[in-house]
């Protein structure tokens, strides 16, 4: 997976990867995207909190610094419902990575935040 190692729940499945897309599905039909960045994906934390108001309306945004990334968590009602979205971003190295999903139930949140914090080489 990318050459990285994610801790999952159990009940959690790895469907095939989508190029070099990865999309996990935890248990409940909870959503996880792990990728490589690209050239459209925000650059500094800054960037990603300016994009989640501009595009999202962002609502209770909150982030955390961790030592190789960052955090981005906020309540958005675009994209067809009330969701809280999470974005987190690491840097192993030379590459950089984004580990993202959408909780429509407050308790699914810590699952999707709990494995992107999980990433490691």
């Amino acid at each position: 997976m990318l050459d990285l190692q994610i801790k999952l729940p159990p009940g959690s499945k790895l469907p095939p990867p989508n190029g070099s897309i990865y999309d996990l599905i935890l248990p409940g039909s909870v959503f996880v995207t792990v990728r490589e960045i690209d050239e459209l994906a925000p650059k500094t934390l800054d960037d990603a909190k300016t994009r989640a108001y501009d595009y999202h309306s962002a609502k209770q945004l909150h982030t955390e610094t961790l030592p190789d990334g960052w955090i981005v968590q906020f309540e958005s009602d675009a994209g067809g419902g009330h969701a809280l979205w999470i974005l987190v971003r690491r840097k192993f190295g030379d590459k950089e990575y984004e580990c993202s999903g959408n909780a429509f139930k407050p308790e699914d949140a810590a699952p999707i935040i709990g494995a992107c914090k999980s990433l490691k080489r």
